[in-house]
């Protein structure tokens, strides 16, 4: 028991919580660069289900910065934000399942969250998934139609649709 703790517990009064580090914490260790710290913070975030904390914890992982570089742990991350609905970490789990980095190529799965990113108005997103149809038109189906692309295309401006939209196979 801390002294805190068994002081409070004479007194007969409830010990004050714990300061919680708060996300700009983490912000201001990664301004700092302070990727050490940054990432003690991240994983106490994460435990408490920010998925932003989860995205960053994972660009960390897949940068090698505050820890050992990996990809497979990235994924890990990325997903965990993902399914937590961050557009950024659907993005970027989507392009590393596209790409196969860190695991083998998925491009069902990669095209859906892509596709979810996309909805949820990531461009960069986007732009991988309208590249991605393109090579492997096949990439279309389960989880979106032709129409639901190019719909999500023209709703993002005529230069998008000329560079990317093609008719269906």
């Amino acid at each position: 028991m801390s002294l805190t703790k068994w002081a409070c517990s004479l007194v007969g009064i409830t010990p004050p919580a714990p300061k919680k580090p708060s996300p700009t914490d983490f912000q201001a260790a990664l301004q700092a660069e302070n990727f050490e710290r940054a990432v003690g913070i991240l994983k106490e975030e994460c435990s408490r289900g920010n998925a932003d904390a989860m995205t960053v914890l994972a660009s960390l992982y897949s940068t090698g910065r505050g820890v050992e570089q990996s990809d497979e742990e990235a994924i890990l991350w990325y997903r965990q934000g993902a399914v937590r609905g961050n557009a950024e970490a659907q993005a970027l789990l989507g392009s590393f399942l596209a790409s196969g980095r860190g695991c083998e190529p998925n491009l069902s799965e990669a095209t859906y969250w892509l596709y979810k990113a996309a909805k949820a108005g990531c461009q960069e997103a986007l732009d991988w998934l309208a590249d991605l149809v393109l090579q492997e038109p096949d990439a279309v189906g389960p989880h979106f139609s032709w129409d639901d692309l190019t719909s999500l295309l023209k709703a993002r401006g005529i230069d998008m649709m000329r560079k990317h939209i093609r008719t269906s196979p």
